[in-house]
């Protein structure tokens, strides 16, 4: 038994027939308010959280962001708006002469200075803890000291003896620090972490193992609904990157790893769960691979409008009618 891992005792067969629902939801930096406004159209036609449909909710980076915020009850137009007035001061690429000068800093420095981000992270997220959220989380980063990968999660299981005491707002700024953009975050414990999105861009193979281990109960009943941020093939100089270097490859790596892995997930969910189980809803546009700050908040907000309706029928039937079991986070006095 590990804390990174959790229990792997195996449980007794539930009598409870329902589903065991995953939402799991993709890094992609400003992208990610293509799925908060998708979540926030189904929100409004359900008529209740979104939260209230899923059993677990597993997220990188932008994503860990959400799964965080929906499990800790924000509306999942709380997490648009954030987007939209928070993404001002986080990815503030706005004149020309700052554009510049970022982007001659990105060279040797990370891009951004992280203060914005945190500061709107702590304001969103106050002084939660992990322990205090009531819907299973689980939230991948890197440790980078010890070159391994962590995955954050709520008290859900008898080993979690260090997660559940950390504040949700640093959890959310671990799991977000995209190598080059943000710098690696460095916790009260002197731990070292980046982006999830370097092992688990698209977390689904997470929330499909979390089950595993710590749901195995309900491990024959397993429904993932996946949020993507990227609808459209990686556009990138395929011949210069053929032949490139560090020069060439540099600023176009973390992307490039980040996309492969969930492309991978994507391939490979629907074998794992069968077409039944699984549904991935991703931006329906040609458009090539945007860059993680573009700010663009009328793009992503009538893309996932259209995304929202084109899907909800199917999405409704499947996922949105499930009642989300109780009781799965243990108390932290426990």
């Amino acid at each position: 038994m590990s804390q990174l891992f959790g229990s792997t005792t195996p449980q007794k067969p539930s009598s409870d027939d329902r589903p065991f629902q995953v939402l799991a939801l993709d890094g992609g930096g400003y992208r990610g308010l293509f799925a908060a406004q998708v979540l926030a159209e189904w929100e409004g036609r359900l008529g209740r959280p979104i939260a209230s449909c899923f059993d677990l909710m597993v997220g990188t980076s932008t994503g860990g962001i959400i799964a965080l915020g929906l499990a800790a009850g924000m509306p999942a137009k709380a997490l648009v708006d954030f987007y939209l007035e928070d993404g001002k001061q986080i990815f503030p690429s706005r004149w020309s002469a700052w554009r510049f000068w970022a982007g001659a800093r990105h060279w040797v420095a990370s891009k951004y200075n992280p203060s914005a981000l945190e500061h709107a992270l702590r304001q969103r997220f106050g002084e939660k803890t992990l322990s205090d959220l009531t819907t299973p989380v689980v939230v991948p980063s890197f440790k980078l000291q010890d070159g391994k990968h962590w995955y954050f999660k709520t008290p859900h299981f008898d080993a979690n003896l260090i997660d559940h005491r950390r504040s949700i707002w640093e959890v959310a700024r671990a799991t977000s620090a995209a190598p080059t953009y943000f710098p690696a975050f460095c916790s009260a414990e002197s731990e070292i972490f980046i982006d999830g999105g370097v092992l688990a861009n698209n977390p689904s193979l997470v929330g499909f193992l979390e089950v595993r281990l710590n749901f195995s109960r309900w491990q024959e009943r397993v429904k993932i609904l996946n949020i993507g941020t990227e609808g459209a093939e990686c556009a990138l100089p395929r011949e210069r990157l053929r032949r490139g270097g560090l020069l060439a490859w540099a600023k176009r790596a973390p992307d490039v790893l980040m996309q492969a892995q969930a492309a991978s997930i994507e391939s490979l969910m629907p074998r794992l769960l069968g077409d039944d189980a699984w549904l991935r809803v991703k931006p329906d546009h040609g458009r090539g691979f945007a860059p993680l700050d573009h700010y663009a908040p009328q793009l992503y907000c009538g893309l996932g409008v259209s995304a929202a309706a084109r899907g909800f029928v199917e999405v409704e039937r499947r996922f949105l009618q499930h009642q989300a079991r109780t009781g799965l986070v243990r108390s932290s006095s426990n």
